[in-house]
């Protein structure tokens, strides 16, 4: 709010008891309890009072207030009134307002030909106007006609009979503003002579414009223009006819304002307006989230000593000067109102408590201002500055805010859209940064940014949440000013109540910007992600949780963000607030910017976390390969006595798709040499180790699901795509207690533990797990859709859960013997299937081989002398064999008939480097039988086989009932 008397002219209207904050400093009647003013409820509609005056003996005309009605003084409104919606003036003051209101309405529709005596530029500025409320273009001629001048289009307008009803409609919420201007600047003089002011003359009801504009002219310095309200403006023209100067006297006459604030004034023009643009009914958000946000806003008070600066803000969307009423007092305004009456009534706000120096608005829409990148070379002119200019100028603001209830596009066909596009495609500088999904909104928060200064702070309230492909190139711009401090996502909270006013009572999407002028900071902040879900059920809740989700930033003294334990966010009412310091830095949140569905994710994570312990808590991390043998030191992670397999190696993977964590089974003592010392660094993985080895294979596996990926994805930092896994991202990793419960049921004792048997015959199905998990899979299939029906659960559904958390656990321990002898396997076949003959071979014993120089199936052609290396080597087809060749020139060939033969040797020799003749023969050997060898081959795939059939369904058994370890008892 602009502070009153920063003139340098002697203030003589404004004394120091009619400040706001002296309004009570007057003695208060004995017995009487003292009157708390609507600056000192902030969030809360103010408390009308008003009183018949003692030397009123009038009698009241027709619209007047309704007699015999009982008005209460101020000290006997008991305490918990003060909340109720409903308030007096509703009851009593509006009637009369809304009567007087449409008797002025009334008057101009009798008379609409006085617009015509307007001067051309007025009535220019009301066609236009009026084409704004229409929400269409200009009226257009008729065909072969030339363009109508402002007379012959306000004559058009003002012909009721050829209007369409959205141009009636627009006419009548003219003459409607026309005569709420004039009745608040009547409620705002009469208010200032109740409080001792000015006094409050017949002769102001003449010409109230005029009587305003006399009083405030003290207060105006010599370099500035008026406020706006009182200069030639769309309004100003209006005079009261002679007989509602007299009913408007005679009603005003009667009643005293006193201690109530700007809030009165706003409260009557909403509850005595009849007619609605509809551009305008849902101006703006409830003022509670206003005083809300102000309230966590950092130095949101009085500037403090080291700081004697005025505070200042900037705004190309005040509505109605609802930001102004509900900040701090000492802050001077920069900003822009979309409509002419939005930006006077906002002034009246702001006079309320008496006359003062005008406020820095304008009409428009904040996108005339230029982005300037160098310093002008234009030479000042001489005169006083426009507001404009003064705007343009100030860069130095420490707050800005940007509303944006609708998002208004280029693309769109509305009178809207059409005025974005002319102002950005006016400006070189926003017509740069406007895309195909660019908004008002994004243009008019690259603007605000330019006016903050280092360390200010940028409010955006939107209905659409930000996205890349949205205004990418805004997105940018504010990204390499500022950093985003945090963003909240209300989207998911619904009202169990009616709403009274057309106003949306919070934002759907809430985002905090700052500006920043280190570049390093900006890239490597990551911001802080808050989503609201639930449901408020009464609008006393509205206060309660704004404080709760915004208490989720603090600030230290410099203003800069800093982080608050996720543990303050417990869950209060009927509301859930979820938070994240998302893991990517801003460097990378142009291209990626986070999408709307992380937000389920985000949920299960927190589902997750509200029934687990941390992997800390009953495991011993450590970053590198730690190796248990029994001669390790005493500095060794885990006091192993032996060989101990209660461990396991964790990795992060990324296959350039999809990170994971990949687990491996620790390395054998004797396998790596590590002299002295037990422990071999590895920064790239970590080793965990569990007292029980019953807790080993659901471990594995549990660290390698999905639910552990999405953890990772929303608590790990990450860098190229990849995880940049620290300690303590494994240490507070969660593990559900149902999978703890159910694989060792005391997980930190050095004891083995067992696990209970399942009820009914699911203790024999469990049990055949690793020879039939396709009838298990089944049968869990039938318990997840039948519930308490299914044949095998007897105790009608209520141990579904821990029947698949233990099938889980068994199934787990299944499919890692299965993997390890897999592993095994891959020796002597390969994954897809082909046999390591090297290998298989050495599995028979040397009378099964003969040498190939004797091997009846072999014919060797040629000669090749015994101790030159063979270069070239290579199969032939026909005849079929392996042709060898030295350097000098000598060449061999076998012929192998047989081509599992073929496949046998070509595989050993393959294996030898640059090998002699005397060492193939020495070396490679050939099967005297190869039914044996062939029917060992045969064993390996069919085994194969089967164990890939097993994982196959073992593995789809684990991401069934993975829900199961999560899931609500």
């Amino acid at each position: 709010m602009t502070i009153r008397g920063d003139s340098k002219k002697p203030n003589a209207l404004l004394y120091k008891e009619h400040l706001p904050g002296h309004v009570h400093s007057k003695p208060v009647p004995e017995g009487a309890a003292p009157v708390e003013t609507s600056a000192q409820r902030p969030g809360l509609r103010s408390w009308v009072r008003f009183s018949e005056s003692a030397a009123s003996t009038a009698e009241p005309p027709p619209f007047s207030a309704p007699r015999g009605a009982t008005l209460q003084p101020p000290s006997a409104v008991p305490p918990s009134s003060i909340a109720t919606p409903a308030a007096p003036h509703h009851s009593f003051f509006a009637p009369t307002l809304t009567s007087l209101l449409l008797r002025i309405r009334q008057h101009l529709e009798n008379l609409p030909q006085r617009l015509l005596d307007l001067n051309p530029s007025r009535r220019e500025a009301i066609c236009h106007y009026l084409d704004f409320l229409a929400g269409s273009a200009p009226i257009a001629p008729n065909a072969g006609r030339p363009a109508l001048n402002a007379t012959e289009r306000l004559r058009t307008w003002i012909d009721w009979r050829h209007l369409s009803p959205s141009h009636q409609r627009a006419l009548a919420v003219f003459f409607e503003e026309v005569g709420l201007i004039q009745l608040a600047q009547a409620i705002l003089l009469k208010a200032w002579s109740d409080r001792g002011i000015r006094k409050w003359k017949r002769d102001d009801l003449l010409d109230l414009n005029s009587a305003l504009h006399l009083a405030l002219r003290p207060q105006v310095p010599m370099d500035r223009d008026g406020w706006q309200v009182t200069r030639p403006n769309l309004y100003s023209w209006f005079k009261l006819p002679h007989e509602l100067q007299e009913s408007l006297w005679a009603e005003f006459s009667s009643w005293r304002i006193l201690d109530e604030g700007p809030d009165l004034l706003i409260g009557l023009i909403e509850s005595t307006r009849q007619t609605w643009p509809e551009r305008a009914r849902a101006s703006g958000f409830d003022e509670r989230l206003y005083t809300a946000l102000w309230n966590h806003t950092p130095d949101s008070g009085s500037p403090s000593i080291l700081t004697p600066r005025k505070r200042s803000g900037f705004s190309p969307t005040l509505r109605d000067g609802a930001l102004v009423r509900s900040g701090p007092s000492q802050c001077s305004w920069f900003g822009y109102e979309s409509n002419a009456f939005s930006l006077f009534i906002g002034e009246l706000s702001l006079l309320w408590w008496g006359p003062s120096a005008p406020a820095c608005w304008s009409v428009g829409s904040g996108l005339e201002v230029p982005l300037t990148s160098q310093l002008s070379l234009n030479i000042p002119t001489t005169g006083k500055p426009l507001v404009g200019q003064r705007i343009q100028e100030m860069e130095a603001c420490d707050i800005a805010w940007v509303q944006e209830e609708a998002v208004i596009r280029g693309h769109h066909r509305s009178i809207e859209a059409q005025t974005f596009r002319e102002a950005a495609d006016s400006n070189p500088a926003l017509k740069r940064l406007r895309t195909g999904g660019t908004s008002c909104g994004h243009l008019q928060a690259c603007v605000s940014m330019t006016k903050l200064r280092p360390g200010g702070l940028l409010w955006w309230l939107r209905q659409e949440p930000l996205h890349a492909s949205d205004g990418s190139e805004a997105l940018q711009f504010l990204l390499d000013r500022g950093k985003l401090v945090a963003e909240w996502d209300f989207s998911g909270l619904t009202l169990g109540f009616p709403q009274n006013s057309p106003k949306p009572v919070l934002p759907r999407y809430l985002y905090l910007f700052e500006r920043e002028t280190d570049v390093q900071k900006k890239l490597d902040h990551h911001p802080r992600r808050v989503w609201i879900r639930g449901q408020l059920k009464s609008q006393i809740e509205i206060q309660p949780l704004l404080e709760e989700s915004l208490k989720t930033l603090n600030f230290d003294s410099e203003g800069l963000s800093k982080s608050v334990s996720e543990d303050s966010k417990a869950p209060k009412k009927s509301w859930q607030i979820l938070v994240q310091q998302h893991p990517l830095p801003q460097r990378e949140w142009a291209d990626h910017w986070p999408e709307t569905s992380e937000n389920q994710e985000l949920e299960e994570v927190q589902e997750l976390k509200r029934h687990s312990q941390p992997l800390a808590s009953f495991a011993n991390i450590r970053r590198g390969i730690a190796i248990a043998s029994p001669s390790a030191p005493a500095s060794a992670p885990w006091p192993a006595r032996k060989p101990s397999p209660r461990g396991f190696v964790i990795r992060p993977h990324f296959d350039g798709k999809t990170r994971s964590l990949k687990t491996e089974g620790l390395p054998a003592p004797g396998s790596i040499r590590s002299n002295a010392s037990a422990l071999v660094q590895d920064t790239d993985c970590f080793t965990l180790f569990v007292a029980d080895e019953a807790l080993v294979a659901p471990l594995r596996f549990f660290l390698e699901s999905e639910l552990v990926r999405t953890w990772l994805d929303h608590k790990a930092a990450r860098k190229n795509h990849r995880w940049v896994l620290k300690e303590q991202d494994l240490r507070i990793l969660p593990i559900p207690e149902r999978l703890l419960d159910e694989a060792s049921p005391n997980p930190k004792s050095l004891e083995a533990s067992f696990a209970l048997p399942l009820p009914g015959k699911w203790e024999k199905l469990a049990a055949d797990l690793a020879i039939a998990p396709q009838k298990v899979r089944e049968e869990l299939q039938r318990l997840e859709t039948e519930g308490r029906d299914h044949p095998l659960d007897t105790s009608g559904g209520k141990t579904s859960i821990r029947i698949r958390s233990a099938v889980y656990v068994r199934a787990s321990r299944v499919l890692q013997d299965l993997k390890a002898a897999q592993a095994q396997m891959a020796h002597f076949i390969l994954p897809e299937g082909k046999i390591l003959w090297k290998e298989l071979i050495g599995t028979l014993s040397p009378q099964d081989f003969v040498p190939i120089s004797v091997h009846p199936l072999l014919t060797i052609r040629g000669q090749m002398p015994l101790q030159t290396p063979i270069t070239h080597l290579s199969t032939v087809k026909a005849p079929q064999g392996i042709l060898m060749a030295t350097e000098a020139g000598h060449q061999l060939g076998l012929e192998i008939p047989n081509r599992l033969l073929m496949e046998i040797l070509w595989d050993q020799i393959q294996a030898l480097d640059r090998p002699t003749w005397s060492e193939i023969v020495e070396y490679v050997r050939a099967p005297r039988r190869l039914e044996t060898l062939e029917a060992r081959a045969a064993d390996l795939l069919r085994i194969q086989g089967e164990h890939q059939n097993l994982i196959q369904h073992l593995s789809g058994i684990l991401l069934d009932t993975l829900p199961a370890l999560i899931e609500a008892q």
